[in-house]
């Protein structure tokens, strides 16, 4: 499973001045209102809710009656930092389209044109027969509310993909993604929010019970800024990019070039190399068109430029 790379997060800060502030408040399910005394009671942390009438449940270390970490009702996890986290079901054999959600509202409202990395931690519970890939992530405006214990009709704007299937039990697996704001979001929902028939299920084992449940943790969004056309610096050589976004080829222009040759590579927010190579004139172009769409960092020299496929 992908995970943040040092040199990802270093660059975002070092580069375009951004300090890296989770905007989620209460990330990790720390804050106990009163220890949870059985499932259910997502009630007894603080800012995270129930946006529909299901019932997403809290575990902490202080947790009693199926509710304590590591052992609890649906098996045995230890949290993936401090002493709680929350679980929920995405999908149910037994019972149409029954889903459980976590909503929480952010510490700021997002920012219109700036990207956001998305990241949260899942973990299959060990009685769940099921696994699914299609955990999708909610921004709105406003909060996200419906009396019944079943699916949420709304468009997720940020989806785990097919291709990362959620089966592990014994490890927390990443979830992470780029959001561009439209502005205004001030609420985050998570769950699953296709049908049955388009979930993704995928079988694991014969024992347990007929149903997806993930443990998660450590939710975090976090402001990676603004993205467009900028110059860049270094000892007299100076270049810039464009389009930024782009979707099949940047062009790099370089201006004040003593260098017979000019190496750049392209690494994705994991810090790996995706595209690298070197140019000799002014002006080049780079094929970008096989990248999935997110962040990456441009490096001309020793220069970096934070570049968006999309």
């Amino acid at each position: 499973m992908k995970v943040f790379a040092l040199i990802a997060i270093t660059t975002c800060a070092v580069f375009n001045g951004i300090a890296q502030t989770n905007l989620v408040p209460n990330p990790g399910f720390e804050n106990v209102v009163n220890c949870p005394t059985g499932i259910g009671q997502l009630y007894n942390t603080t800012d995270w809710t129930n946006p529909n009438n299901c019932s997403p449940d809290f575990f902490h270390q202080c947790g009693t009656m199926g509710s304590g970490i590591p052992a609890n009702s649906f098996g045995s996890q230890a949290a993936k930092s401090g002493q709680g986290y929350s679980g929920f079901y995405s999908f149910n054999f037994w019972v149409n389209d029954e889903r459980d959600y976590l909503q929480v509202r952010l510490i700021d409202t997002l920012e219109a044109n700036k990207y956001y990395k998305v990241a949260f931690y899942v973990s299959l519970a060990d009685n769940a027969q099921y696994g699914i890939s299609n955990l999708g992530v909610l921004f709105s405006n406003n909060i996200v509310y419906t009396t019944q214990c079943d699916l949420l009709n709304y468009t997720p704007q940020l989806l785990n993909p097919i291709s990362n299937p959620l089966t592990n039990k014994t490890q927390w697996m990443l979830i992470e993604d780029t959001l561009y704001a439209q502005g205004g979001e001030l609420y985050m929902t998570i769950g699953n929010f296709m049908t049955d028939s388009l979930s993704d299920t995928i079988f694991i084992s014969g024992q347990g019970w007929a149903a997806s449940y993930y443990y998660i943790d450590d939710v975090s969004v976090t402001d990676i800024g603004w993205v467009g056309e900028k110059e860049l610096v270094n000892e007299g050589m100076r270049f810039s990019v464009y389009p930024n976004p782009a979707n099949s080829k940047i062009i790099i222009s370089v201006k004040n070039n003593t260098s017979s040759s000019i190496n750049f590579t392209i690494q994705n927010t994991l810090g790996e190399i995706v595209v690298q190579g070197n140019f000799y004139t002014n002006e080049f172009a780079i094929d970008i068109a096989a990248l999935p769409k997110g962040i990456y960092f441009l490096r001309v020299e020793n220069m970096v430029q934070k570049i968006v496929v999309e």
